[in-house]
């Protein structure tokens, strides 16, 4: 009988514990974004490029994430690209507003120079209704041969269809700026 009065405890201890995880029930963290991009690199000028992003909801207000970026520069020879894998978190704010937390290991390539390291960053998501959401971040990354530097990202979601939307972001860093359209789809 004690057993079970401590399970109940326990269990309720540990909704109680969770619950600040709650909030902003419009906002998932489980979505693949394709999004087409121009970027504008401090080493020339670029084409058109493309952005893959994907996002994994998991327990405790964690979250898996990937992205892969591509964009073809004109006064080199070969590509930019970008490829980032981390882990993030994310509390409750209020109740359409969630404050995450990222740490990543960052890649980046372009023509035959290939560097690493990390990238974190600390931002909010906030969906305010049903259809539209929006984010924001800032961040570090520190990644060998002198691609060190903070940069801040932005962007706009708008749902027009349950799980798919259209989203247009913008990110200002030192070693390029990227500007895009894409779209989304939660789970």
């Amino acid at each position: 009988m004690q057993a079970l009065t401590l399970m109940r405890g326990g269990l309720f201890g540990l909704c109680l514990a969770a619950s600040p995880l709650a909030g902003a029930d419009d906002l998932s963290w489980t979505y693949l974004d394709v999004t087409v991009e121009q970027a504008d690199p401090d080493i020339g000028d670029a084409d058109f490029g493309f952005r893959a992003e994907g996002s994994l909801g998991l327990l405790l207000g964690f979250y898996g994430f990937a992205r892969w970026e591509e964009v073809d520069v004109e006064d080199v020879s070969g590509d930019l690209s970008a490829k980032d894998l981390g882990l993030g978190w994310h509390i409750g704010l209020g109740d359409t507003v969630q404050g995450l937390a990222e740490l990543a290991w960052s890649d980046r390539e372009l023509g035959p120079f290939d560097t690493d390291g990390y990238t974190a960053a600390l931002g909010v998501r906030v969906a305010p209704g049903d259809r539209w959401e929006f984010g924001a971040k800032a961040g570090y990354r520190d990644l060998d041969a002198n691609l060190e530097g903070g940069y801040g990202e932005a962007y706009v979601l708008w749902k027009f269809a349950g799980v798919l939307g259209l989203t247009a972001r913008a990110e200002l860093a030192e070693e390029a700026n990227r500007f895009g359209v894409g779209a989304r789809i939660s789970f």
